[in-house]
């Protein structure tokens, strides 16, 4: 058995195509799955070489957490092959790569840039497509020259995409890796960045430091990115709108109506026609690679699937807030679809 995993997925890539349909699962279905499986194994050969646990669970207290940033550098990482690996398997069957950068922040080693390029690189090696997810996010106040090097990837002729979600404000827990020692630095943010959900305090290091100490998972609020960097990612049109929801952010039930109201009725920065189509046809079209099920999304059109949302241009706006993540949107007139 190859120790690699490089090998490893060639291997396995090899298999999977020869295997016959009748052996149950999709060819993209069975090598998904080879993937899944020799990456667990890899991972947990070489920890065990190096000593480390990889597939332990997120430390809890602050020590583990400073542990595992000690460790950090020699804890078991995927290798640039197997990552291009992967991406040249997806390429074998014609799927898209849906990734969530490895880094993200404003300063190096492991900023949001240095992920984006290796996925660009990983592209253009391969062929593959790939879709890199919230780029707002990931890249923070450098998202502009991460689009920039998206778009001239795709002027080039890859097919690589990306999406942002219309809000300055991001959500994780304060126990997260996300907040391991150093991330004021990485990230240029302070404190004072940093929001209590439920009462919109601001937080002290005094007060941070209790939160990061406890053994009790609570979700912060991430104050990463000034309006004026949100709405020009926003403005780009290749940026598909996507909310990235959890239940506690607003941009799970706000996300589509505060786009119509801010960008297209308020900024008039996008028209509406280009707003409609980067939160319907542009997924769709991205996702139809994978799944012929898309191809019938997205659209108006006779034989497409019937979902409708209708809306008030005058009055459609976001209501829901960080006090109220659920308050549902106004202007919608109606919601139609066809039956379950």
């Amino acid at each position: 058995m190859p120790t690699d995993l490089a090998s490893s997925l060639k291997r396995e890539r090899a298999l999977a195509q020869a295997s016959k349909p009748e052996q149950g699962a999709s060819f993209p279905d069975r090598f998904c799955q080879c993937i899944a499986v020799r990456w667990r194994r890899e991972r947990s050969r070489r920890a065990r070489q190096s000593g480390h646990c990889a597939l332990a669970l997120a430390p809890t207290t602050s020590t583990e957490r400073s542990a595992s940033a000690s460790a950090s550098s020699t804890r078991p990482a995927p290798r640039a092959t197997e990552l291009i690996e992967i991406f040249r398997g997806a390429k074998s069957v014609e799927a898209p790569v849906f990734v969530h950068a490895r880094s993200s922040g404003i300063r190096e080693p492991g900023s949001g840039i240095e992920p984006v390029s290796e996925l660009i690189g990983a592209a253009a090696i391969s062929g593959a497509s790939v879709h890199i997810v919230h780029v707002n996010s990931v890249c923070m106040t450098d998202s502009m020259e991460c689009i920039e090097m998206i778009r001239g990837a795709r002027q080039r002729g890859l097919d690589v995409t990306t999406e942002a979600y219309p809000y300055t404000v991001a959500m994780t827990t304060i126990n997260s890796a996300y907040f391991n020692p150093g991330w004021r630095e990485k990230r240029g943010l302070d404190y004072d960045d940093l929001e209590i959900p439920e009462t919109g305090e601001r937080l002290t290091k005094e007060k941070f430091d209790a939160f990061y100490a406890a053994t009790e998972r609570r979700l912060i609020l991430i104050h990463a990115n000034p309006d004026s960097i949100v709405d020009m990612v926003m403005f780009e049109p290749s940026v598909i709108v996507a909310s990235d929801g959890v239940l506690q952010h607003p941009r799970g039930a706000g996300t589509r109506a505060r786009v119509l109201s801010r960008y297209v009725r308020d900024q008039k920065s996008l028209s509406l026609l280009a707003a409609i189509a980067k939160m319907s046809l542009m997924p769709a079209q991205r996702l139809q690679q994978l799944t012929p099920v898309a191809e019938r999304l997205g659209r108006i059109q006779e034989g497409a699937r019937a979902d409708i949302a209708v809306f008030d241009p005058a009055t459609v706006q976001d209501r829901a807030t960080f006090r109220a993540a659920a308050e549902p949107s106004v202007g919608m007139r109606y919601v139609m679809g066809p039956a379950l």
